[in-house]
This record gives structure tokens, sequence and C-alpha cells, in this order.
């Protein structure tokens, strides 16, 4: 079994992709593309990508990286794939790829930036002030954010891109 891309599943089952990326209602004021099927809690359309050659059978990936990588033909890999629009439920295959810092970059552009407690200086004084030892709670009263956030932080799983 072969570590599948999204590109290689996209261009497996084109004939599903392409049944399920017409599963939209074109906004005539906006132009968007907006996806009718399931929409993750993030805002996101979502679907399942079968290959049978694949380490995992059944995948899911986000319509409007799917809509990428079936119009394009290029495998987004991890670079994000940005919305000129900003709409999450809009696949319209006028999408770009991006890393985060340009994502956030087009985000701060358009206005769209949201509020945050946390910045990367805030994030790397946090970091800091870990491994000098001290406690997740005293740190998270700080910053008056939960502990979860806290450690999230330190573990890397959230802002990955601050060294």
């Amino acid at each position: 079994m072969t570590n599948i891309t999204l590109l290689d599943r996209v261009q497996y089952r084109s004939d599903v992709v392409e049944e399920k990326l017409a599963n939209v209602i074109i906004n005539k004021e906006t132009g968007c593309h907006e996806y009718q099927g399931y929409i993750h809690p993030g805002g996101y359309g979502r679907f399942l990508i079968y290959h049978p050659d694949a380490e995992v059978k059944k995948k899911k990936f986000y319509t409007h990286r799917i809509s990428y990588a079936f119009f394009k033909g290029v495998n987004p890999g991890k670079l994000f794939v940005c919305h000129k629009c900003d709409n999450r439920k809009c696949i319209n295959p006028d999408l770009f790829l991006g890393t985060h810092k340009e994502n956030m970059n087009d985000m701060a552009k358009k206005g769209r930036v949201p509020s945050r407690k946390l910045n990367e200086e805030k994030v790397r004084t946090i970091r800091k002030l870990f491994t000098e030892g001290e406690k997740k709670s005293i740190i998270a009263e700080k910053y008056s954010v939960a502990v979860s956030t806290i450690t999230k932080i330190i573990d890397f799983k959230t802002w990955k891109h601050v060294a």
C-alpha cells in the first residue's frame, strides 16, 4: 500500500469528484460557487474520496482543496488553498495556493483577521516561560486563556509557524 495524494484520489475518482463539485449554488451577487453538501463546523465543505491502493482507503478532504486539485491538476500538498472571496463554502476554481503566513497576510489585507488575545511575540514568551519552569495554569491566567490553549502552544499543536 502507498501514500496516495489528494491529486491521485481526485484523478482516480474524477467521476465522483465532478458529481460532488457540481452540488453548488452560484451566488449571483458574489459569484461564489457555494457547496451544498456536508459543511464541517469550521464552515468548509467536506467529503470522502476512496482509493483502493491507499493506506487509508477512504479519506475526508475539504471541498475547496478538492476543487483546486480537480480544476488546476495540482496537488496542493502542505500549502493552503486560499479563497479570493473569503467564503469558506465557495469551491469556485478561482482559488490560489499560499503558505500559512501568506494566508494570514491575505486575511489581514482584507480586514478579516480574527480578534486574538495572543500574537507571535506572546506565544514566544509563553514557550519561554514554560521552559523556565512557570506552571501552565499561571501562564494561562496571565494571558486570560485556558490551560488547554497554553498546552497546545507548548506542544506546537497551535502556532506551529512560530519558532
